[in-house]
């Protein structure tokens, strides 16, 4: 085709196929990103008023209530044997006591199950580098006596740092406590609870989890079989607090299957060991060798351990959605047949033997590793007797094999879109890392926009070069499969229609090469598996859909061959039937393709545009983040590309290309923080104050890891 053809000389009915096909390709991929945009924003709970009559059933906790209380503990920072931390510690008593009296004035026919413990009897002698030093522990407990002596740990720490309010971290954790403990006061009025709950409001997170530590010291802790605990990493404004971190794969089953909005990623057990900083979970797990779930919110980490960590980012269906999910976790381990999980070695708690996640809080999967290993080897397998059934159809017909040079091609032809998309991202990505590289850190939403304009503009350039690179590199066609054109023909007395269907073989075969590419990347997931990347679940939903599609195709037109008695292959009068198969049938391939893998793929995306750019603050470099993502829109468009080769749209490749250049430009010149940005956030705890452009910087004489693995009890 000559380059310098444009689409407006084409004859009308082609003109029209064109536009159809471009229009059906981004209506599928608009109404996509639509619904997946509208299930992540229907996610988010109403709050729940203090007298709603859910709350007085006991089947909901009062957001509104944890939510005000909130406010009021948060005024201030309140770190440790501070002021403000004694202020905080007598509010919450205050709100457990006022619970207890609420109680005396009801009707019930049970006794008050409510113990409150304001004296905290433990104290840790800690030596370090042969520093003596003396924690009294402030752990606040209240205890819900059931029936059994067995009792779930609900876990949350009310100090905060020295610069932090503590909103988030972990304010709405302690009031979420509170509000739950307010619902289970109306519900165990007249029904007692199966296991006894103990809620330890603890003090010293911030000091090295020595909070924690001193509850593990605990006569209470003797019964306990099982915790749940509640954390802040980032900010909770109109974002949802994950189930980050688990280590019993029964517990997890339980707490998703009960959750009315579950949200869970194991992914995020591996970004843990990217994060400077710990939550309770560790000396819980390491020490007490507990089953348990860390819950967390995550989202604007540049706001964590500073003052932007304040009310002004903590929504009210935020906080209802911790409350929900608290209760519905004690709900869901009211039978605690747990045993200690294993010894951990050199503090390692290593990745759980378990898959787990959510997609949009709609639908949530737990299953073992070995599980989806089996399920691996057995899909894999399945794609290989495809291919080759697939393949061996035309030979064992004919004598030649003539559907495998196309499928070589298309594979050829996807490997060389993602490459190119990868490299583009690299290379982009660390040319933008010495000149702004806090870009996808702070503005990560323009970042993503630039990653997918790049995928698009790089298929649609390699699918339009694409017959001139294989004749450039003398590739030979084989069979009756003519892909490409003979060397010995003038393209420009080629019929449109003949371009067309040039077009339609390419889109027809590369399903094919995108199915064999997504096994390469189900083994390459195996294989990072064992290095300790849980990617498996999400190559899996691809490589699974992919092959269905390519499945109901190949039956599909198995039955219009011995319908209507053609070779799809050959020079044929086909009848109309035929031709509405051969124009539309690759919306409905896509549709099965893309639809689940579409909507799994874009939830986790938008998961990570909230946590992984954080990474950039913990040293990982700007260029790998961009990578990942990359890797993410790649699976999210390559359902698309056999599209793309039917419309082969130059016009808007250019267009693409255009706004691709500009927002590049953008990325390297606009600054994504302004001068009151936080600079950085870990236990040197680094921070810009205000208008003063003062930096107060905190240090500590032992890192977090050195003061741990140095304390001997």
């Amino acid at each position: 085709m000559d380059d310098r053809e444009d689409i407006d000389e084409q004859p009308p009915e082609s003109k029209f196929k064109f536009q159809m096909d471009f229009f059906i390709l981004f209506t599928v991929f608009g109404g996509l990103l639509t619904l997946g945009m509208i299930l992540v924003k229907s996610s988010m709970p109403l709050g729940v008023g203090i007298d709603q009559i859910e709350v007085k059933r006991g089947t909901r906790a009062s957001g509104v209530f944890a939510h005000d209380l909130v406010r009021n503990l948060t005024l201030h920072p309140h770190p440790s044997f501070s002021h403000d931390n004694l202020r905080v510690r007598s509010e919450i008593i205050g709100s457990l006591k006022s619970i207890q009296q609420e109680y005396s004035t009801w009707n019930c026919t049970q006794p008050n199950p409510f113990i409150l413990r304001t004296e905290d009897p433990i104290n840790l002698v800690i030596k370090a580098k042969n520093i003596t030093h003396l924690f009294e522990s402030t752990n606040v407990i209240v205890q819900v006596v059931g029936k059994k002596n067995e009792s779930l740990l609900v876990s949350a720490h009310y100090d905060s740092t020295t610069l932090a309010p503590g909103v988030t971290d972990d304010g709405i954790g302690i009031a979420s406590m509170v509000a739950v403990l307010r619902t289970l006061a109306f519900r165990t009025c007249h029904q007692q609870l199966e296991s006894s709950l103990v809620f330890n409001f603890n003090n010293g997170e911030e000091l090295y989890l020595l909070g924690a530590d001193a509850f593990i010291h605990d006569p209470l802790f003797q019964n306990v079989k099982a915790f749940v605990n509640l954390e802040g990493t980032g900010t909770a404004a109109e974002e949802r607090p994950m189930l980050f971190r688990a280590n019993d794969m029964k517990l997890v089953s339980r707490i998703l299957k009960r959750s009315t909005r579950p949200h869970a990623n194991v992914i995020f057990n591996n970004l843990v060991k990217f994060v400077a900083s710990d939550t309770d979970y560790r000396p819980y797990v390491t020490q007490g060798r507990l089953p348990g779930a860390d819950i967390a919110y995550y989202s604007n980490r540049y706001l964590y351990h500073t003052d932007g960590d304040n009310i002004d980012h903590a929504s009210l269906s935020s906080v209802q959605y911790m409350a929900d999910n608290l209760l519905d976790s004690i709900d869901a381990l009211q039978v605690l047949d747990f045993e200690k999980t294993r010894e951990i070695v050199n503090d390692d708690l290593g990745l759980p033997e378990f898959t787990y996640y959510d997609v949009f809080g709609v639908f949530t999967f737990v299953s073992s590793n070995r599980w989806y290993l089996a399920s691996f080897c057995i899909l894999i397998g399945s794609v290989i007797v495809f291919c080759l059934l697939n393949i061996g159809q035309t030979m064992f017909k004919d004598g030649r094999i003539r559907r495998l040079a196309p499928t070589i091609e298309a594979t050829a032809n996807v490997v060389l879109i993602l490459g190119l998309c990868l490299l583009a991202s690299i290379v982009t990505g660390y040319m933008r890392s010495f000149v702004n590289p806090g870009y996808s850190y702070g503005l990560p939403e323009w970042n993503l926009l630039l990653l997918w304009l790049q995928m698009v503009t790089v298929s649609s350039l390699v699918l339009i070069m694409w017959k001139s690179l294989t004749v450039s590199f003398g590739v030979q066609r084989m069979g009756q499969y003519q892909l490409l054109p003979e060397e010995d023909v003038d393209q420009r007395q080629r019929s449109h229609e003949e371009r067309k269907q040039e077009q339609m073989r390419l889109s027809r075969y590369l399903p094919f090469g995108i199915n064999i590419i997504l096994t390469l990347v189900a083994i390459l997931a195996v294989y990072l598996f064992k290095d300790g990347i849980n990617m498996m679940y999400l190559s899996f939903v691809h490589l699974f859909y992919s092959l269905v599609s390519l499945v109901v195709g190949w039956l599909l037109e198995s039955l219009f061959r011995s319908w209507i008695k053609v070779d799809l292959d050959q020079e044929t009068e086909h009848s109309v039937w035929m031709d509405y198969y051969q124009e539309y049938f690759w919306v409905l391939q896509l549709l099965i393709a893309s639809f689940v893998p579409f909507l799994m793929t874009f939830d986790l995306i938008h998961t990570l545009l909230i946590s992984l750019p954080s990474l950039v603050s913990e040293g990982v470099q700007s260029w790998w983040i961009d990578f990942v993502f990359s890797v993410m829109v790649s699976l999210l468009m390559i359902p698309f590309v056999p599209g793309l080769a039917r419309t082969m749209p130059r016009f808007f490749s250019a267009i693409f290309g255009l706004f691709w250049t500009i927002l590049y430009l953008h990325s390297l010149f606009v600054q994504p923080f302004s001068s009151l940005r936080p600079i950085k956030f870990d236990y040197l705890e680094q921070h810009t104050l205000g208008s003063h452009n003062a930096t107060i910087t905190l240090t500590s004489t032992f890192s977090p890891q050195q003061l741990i693995q140095s304390i001997d009890w």
